[in-house]
């Protein structure tokens, strides 16, 4: 039984990246996540946004916190630090169209998913707060 229930665990998670192959998306290599987000901005449309400079740079902008580090790439996968989280958050990026989602693996339940555009100096809205 322990089996049964394992495997079907193991294979639930695998299907992950799956799901969005079948929804359209498409996993981008290392040089076309530099090529798609170098110079980009990826946002939930409301509460954050990271802006992808082409020189590496990363701009974070979330519920009117802003922090400033880097970005790079490590096999096909874009690595981002912002100084106080080590160089640990690296992510899958998958797009289809503007729709972008990055996920550290298969088995990641909290993905980040947003749209990736031009950047902006809007600010996301805050709740309680004008834009």
């Amino acid at each position: 039984m322990i089996a049964r229930t394992t495997a079907l665990a193991i294979m639930t998670l695998a299907t992950v990246p799956a799901a969005l192959a079948v929804d359209g998306f498409r996993k981008l290599s290392g040089a076309q996540i530099a090529l798609t987000l170098g110079g980009m901005q990826f946002t939930d449309e409301v509460h954050w946004r990271q802006v992808y400079g082409k020189d590496g740079t990363l701009r974070s902008f979330d519920m009117g916190r802003k922090d400033v580090g880097r970005w790079r790439i490590r096999g096909n996968e874009i690595c981002t630090d912002l100084g106080d989280d080590g160089d640990n958050n690296c992510f899958e990026v998958w797009l289809r169209g503007n729709r972008l989602v990055m996920q550290r693996d298969a088995e990641d339940k909290f993905p980040n998913e947003g749209i990736l555009e031009k950047p902006t100096e809007a600010r996301p809205a805050v709740s309680g707060r004008k834009p």
